[in-house]
């Protein structure tokens, strides 16, 4: 995995009603070919577009979570060890299986997550590291119904008890850009 590109992998939910009529998935070739036949009632000169092909870095079907883990997240760990910046994003709709992918389950240790596995493998890396200070930071957030929740922040703060809102603000400076 070379570390100067964003890559996109996709992560196919299994599924009892797959519409394997319309979608075709080429897991070697990493190409998702999607056709929707042409309305037959908006007559004989019709341009409707009936095929839409993809193209990503990786399509995992029925992968394991350590599988997920090692293809898409594991090289982003390491690199963070040798002072590049990495993110892990998980796209997706509601119900696609996004938070299973990044927390897992704590209810059986092979079906944790991108989190708890990239956490372990990082202090794992620390401690072969002895002869280095490493700092960790780490943000976690989500963006639904586009506003930006930052999931690690307190509910409370200090001793006046009052709730932080979680909100992140997006600000552009005319130095740093955006942060």
């Amino acid at each position: 995995m070379t570390n100067s590109r964003v890559m996109v992998f996709i992560r196919s939910r299994p599924t009892n009603h797959f519409a394997s009529k319309n979608i075709k998935i080429d897991e070697e070739k990493g190409t998702i070919l999607i056709t929707i036949p042409k309305d037959q009632t908006k007559g004989i000169i019709n341009h409707q577009q009936e095929n839409w092909q993809f193209k990503f870095d990786k399509i995992m079907l029925n992968a394991s979570q350590d599988t997920i883990y090692g293809l898409t997240t594991k090289d982003i760990v390491h690199g963070a060890l040798d002072g590049i910046s990495g993110t892990v994003m998980a796209y997706g709709q509601t119900g696609a299986g996004k938070t299973f992918t990044i927390s897992g389950s704590s209810s059986d240790f092979k079906y944790r997550g991108v989190i708890p596995r990239a956490v372990s493998d990082l202090y794992k890396e620390i401690q072969n590291r002895y002869e280095k200070q490493i700092i960790v930071r780490v943000s976690y957030v989500e963006i639904y119904n586009e506003q930006i929740n930052d999931l690690l922040s307190s509910v409370t703060a200090d001793e006046d008890d009052f709730e932080l809102n979680n909100n992140v603000v997006i600000q552009e400076d005319p130095v740093y850009g955006v942060y």
